[in-house]
């Protein structure tokens, strides 16, 4: 009994402070919202002017191994597009696409143009910026939504929300 308890004390002394002094790393890494293995950088040509085309480029870069890009392009607000919606751009023939859009701006203010791209089985969408005349700061700044309180007091911002719903394809 003497000689287990020794080998136990004897563990102890020197396994516990092995324990603290190691660390432990997590056995998963979260990986994060998947998306598409592309990035986008993009380039306005030209100052934006009402009613005026303007050509945005857009340089495609892409991780792995796919083969074939789907890309989706939309005018949001005033703003309209003469290219095709969309488009399909094979990667062993093109590795680094770029492509020129040419949109025209109906009225001033902040308009986006929407890229959604797909690529392996996964999609990324990309929202770009296009301020067309002047900007009055605090019209740009000034909250969209009312201000509203709950039954329990609390205060809370109700901002306008668009709901668009496209058939299957």
């Amino acid at each position: 009994m003497k000689t287990a308890t020794l080998f136990l004390l004897v563990g102890l002394m020197f396994g516990l402070p092995a324990c603290a002094a190691t660390k432990t790393e997590p056995s998963y890494a979260s990986p994060g919202k998947p998306s598409a293995p592309v990035t986008l950088s993009h380039e306005w040509l030209g100052t934006p002017q009402l009613g005026q085309p303007i050509t945005l480029r857009l340089n495609f870069r892409t991780r792995g191994e796919a083969t074939d890009l789907r890309v989706h392009y939309a005018g949001e607000g005033a703003l309209s597009l003469r290219a095709g919606a969309e488009e399909s751009i094979s990667l062993r023939a093109e590795p680094m696409p770029v492509r020129e859009l040419t949109v025209i701006p109906s009225r001033e203010g902040r308009h986006y143009v929407n890229v959604f791209v797909e690529l392996g089985g996964r999609a990324r969408a990309y929202s770009i910026p296009l301020q067309v005349g002047k900007v009055d700061m605090k019209t740009l700044l000034k909250p969209q939504g009312k201000l509203v309180q709950t039954p329990e007091g609390q205060s809370l911002i109700s901002l306008p929300a668009e709901e668009t719903v496209e058939p299957p394809k």
